[in-house]
């Protein structure tokens, strides 16, 4: 009995200080970079929380979020753990785990908020998450004709959870009697075959046994989150621009410079329509109300003038030096031009090879293999050029992922054609050689992001073969790859030159 219950109040602790590091720190960053202002004002004092009904400062509120979760978390542990007791197959708890809250993500995307059954939309796990809603909002469900606060229901849904999963846990393991997994074995015997690769054999010891797929795994889901997650609207010239772009991609024809000459003419005519209205004006011919009137319609026009300055610039340059229209803008975006996510990706990337590859030389100091078989000078100095080549091909994996995400996911908002054109039919990199095509300058960025890469392995192998210690490594490693990235995020922009972001993003560096 003792026992269940340390291990439930430890899965507690755990629940609860892991929720409060890792909404902490997004609540830090934002302190850093934004300001909190006041947090004693009333949570309605922000615009999108105005609905809410709950007395409560935004401190408060913060708090609230942060617990809630961290609660949220402990009570679907339980019931993990329960699971944990009763399986015999160590797959079956991840399977609970995954059914968990699969089924709560996909009942809260596909169930709409006015279904009679949306109730089921918001007291499931995801809906709970959503703590902004929560307590952000005011919200009843109409359960038997009777109106039931959202805020009310989800409270007793989750301490339902929790106390179902910590009575559960603790029956199952005060009375259970089977506490073994099942042993499989398999119906077909397979011959020994020893060794006879050191590439495969560093592999296995660094990706499984050390567990850096599983880290790699994580941090690869998480940057491809964070980034399809992200939705790119474009505004109303943006939109402007692209049509016209898409209609004039490719090379230079008699209607594609027909369609420009009349867009011109529609804005040479809007401009002087109203340079004559201004000088009626002037004169006092009609009133500036009147005025005001007659030029509204005119600025509808020209509003969209300056999107149409950049079509007039790539047929200024095609007229005079040849080359292709391009709609630009998503490459721009996939270049970090506009709305520059490099430098957080680089963050996580690098935090993601430190956290993989930090042990990769102590592990054998450490558990004193080297010792214990004798490796010889030369024999150490094979397994650590194998080790460097596990971590650079794993890197050079993990180094894609980023340029992929971001590629679909721009593309969906400005789309990405002519990959084939010249690098220069770009405006802003209309100084770089005419001779390298688009898809070649893509291949160059993929390649300088995977050296930036290999340059933080080879470092954190480096300082590990240095220190032969996990915890040193890594510590040390942080403090030269990844700290100069923090300072940079927070605002201090010249720490970003004693990092290899420059390298990562060096298109950002070159051109106009």
């Amino acid at each position: 009995m003792q026992s269940g219950i340390a291990k439930i109040a430890a899965l507690f602790v755990h629940c609860t200080i892991i929720t409060i590091l890792f909404y902490g720190m997004n609540l830090i960053y934002a302190e850093i970079t934004i300001g909190f202002g006041d947090l004693t004002a009333d949570i309605q004092s922000v615009a999108i929380y105005m609905e809410s009904n709950l007395q409560i400062s935004i401190l408060e509120y913060i708090i609230y979020s942060v617990l809630t979760k961290g609660f949220v978390f402990f009570a679907t542990g339980t019931v993990i753990m329960a699971f944990c007791i009763l399986a015999d197959r160590i797959v079956l708890p991840y399977v609970t785990a995954f059914l968990l809250y699969g089924i709560s993500y996909i009942a809260y995307l596909t169930i709409p908020a006015v279904e009679k059954w949306s109730v089921f939309k918001y007291i499931n796990l995801i809906g709970i998450l959503e703590t902004q809603k929560l307590y952000g909002s005011y919200l009843n469900f109409n359960i038997g004709g009777y109106p039931v606060s959202r805020l009310v229901l989800t409270r007793s849904i989750i301490i339902d959870l929790a106390i179902s999963g910590i009575t559960l846990s603790i029956l199952l393991f005060v009375y259970g009697r089977n506490f073994e997994l099942v042993k499989s074995r398999s119906k077909h015997k397979k011959h020994f075959h020893p060794h006879i690769s050191l590439l495969y054999h560093e592999g296995y010891k660094i990706m499984i046994t050390n567990r850096a797929v599983v880290v790699i795994l994580l941090f690869a889901i998480l940057i491809g989150w964070q980034i399809i997650g992200k939705e790119y609207n474009p505004s109303a010239q943006e939109q402007y621009y692209r049509d016209i772009m898409l209609q004039l991609e490719g090379k230079m024809t008699d209607e594609k410079e027909a369609l420009i000459i009349s867009e011109q003419e529609k804005y040479d005519k809007a401009f002087s329509e109203i340079e004559r209205i201004d000088s009626m004006t002037a004169n006092g011919k009609i009133s500036e109300n009147a005025a005001d009137g007659l030029k509204a319609e005119l600025y509808a026009v020209t509003f969209f003038y300056p999107a149409f300055e950049r079509v007039q610039h790539q047929y200024q340059r095609i007229c005079e030096n040849g080359g292709s229209f391009i709609y630009d803008t998503g490459y721009l975006y996939l270049f970090g031009l506009k709305n520059n996510e490099l430098l957080i990706n680089l963050f996580l990337l690098s935090l993601c090879v430190v956290a993989a590859f930090g042990n990769v030389i102590p592990m054998e100091y450490q558990c004193g293999v080297w010792y214990l078989l004798g490796a010889t000078k030369a024999g150490k100095k094979k397994i650590i050029y194998r080790k460097a080549a596990v971590c650079i091909i794993a890197v050079m994996g993990l180094s894609i992922i980023p340029v992929i995400c971001r590629f679909i996911n721009i593309s969906k908002a400005y789309p990405m054609h002519g990959a084939g054109a010249a690098i220069t039919d770009i405006p802003y990199f209309e100084q770089l050689p005419p001779a390298l095509s688009i898809r070649a300058f893509i291949i160059l960025l993929i390649l300088a992001q995977m050296g930036a890469l290999i340059v933080v392995a080879a470092g954190t192998l480096v300082i590990s073969y240095w220190r032969k210690n996990h915890i040193q490594s890594v510590f040390f490693s942080i403090l030269v790859f990844v700290v100069p990235l923090i300072l940079k995020i927070s605002g201090i922009g010249f720490a970003g030159w004693f990092s290899v972001f420059p390298l990562y993003s060096w298109t950002t560096l070159i051109g106009a």
